[in-house]
């Protein structure tokens, strides 16, 4: 079964090169060497980052970025794109030694779902009735050596679920935990106590929207925290 990440990285790319199309991809200069950049086209999430790199003749070129929608996606100096809400951008590279070569990458911007967590800010006083889910998602960046989603402090019950790039569902059950490296690639993590101490933790996550559920079974004055190391 293909993965839905993987369907909708392709659906977002698919859509940057329509809306931007080919010429977007075509070197400014009339003779080589080139400037590439590279990824020429990507789908990112809302809230997470993409490192775009330049290069002329292969080898690492000193440019200039610039976003052509800011309020869509921002650049650095480094070329780091971070997507700031839902929509298409290009964003271009301009050799420095040579401002007549110019190259864009398109990207999309992905919508994400749910309530924006910060890392290590915990969110308090959560309670809710029986039966009521809540959705929070984190962005991790990648590199991290781990990520945690902790609930507690709180009276009566609830349950926490864990998954990357998409929202998890209550329905699936999976070993308490999830510590292994990389589980939420291949699936949702989740903690099912009987009271509102639960805990997720994932070794070496990959980069992207973590998503974390709340399941009530009637709990009041928790809270949440997400905390991705170093």
């Amino acid at each position: 079964m293909t993965h839905r990440t993987v369907i909708r990285l392709f659906s977002s790319t698919l859509l940057a090169a329509l809306v931007f199309g080919c010429g977007k991809d075509t070197p400014s200069a009339t003779s080589g060497p080139f400037l590439t950049v590279d990824p020429p086209f990507a789908g990112i999430d809302q809230g997470s980052q993409l490192q775009l790199t330049a290069t002329l003749g292969e080898q690492p070129a000193a440019v200039t970025w610039a976003s052509n929608k800011t309020a869509v996606a921002t650049v650095d100096g480094a070329g780091l794109v971070t997507g700031v809400t839902a929509g298409t951008a290009a964003v271009t590279a301009t050799l420095t030694s040579d401002p007549s070569q110019l190259r864009s990458a398109s990207l999309t911007v992905v919508a994400v779902s749910g309530i924006g967590l910060q890392n290590g800010v915990p969110v308090t006083g959560l309670g809710d009735a029986d039966g009521v889910t809540k959705l929070y998602h984190l962005s991790v960046p990648a590199g991290k050596t781990s990520v945690s989603f902790v609930l507690c402090c709180g009276t009566g019950d609830a349950d926490i679920y864990v998954q990357r790039a998409t929202p998890p569902t209550s329905s699936v059950h999976s070993a308490p935990g999830c510590t292994a490296a990389h589980p939420g690639d291949a699936g949702q993590c989740s903690s099912e106590g009987a009271d509102t101490n639960e805990s997720v933790t994932v070794a070496n996550p990959a980069a992207g929207t973590w998503y974390v559920l709340i399941k009530s079974f009637v709990y009041s004055g928790a809270t949440l925290t997400a905390t991705y190391v170093p």
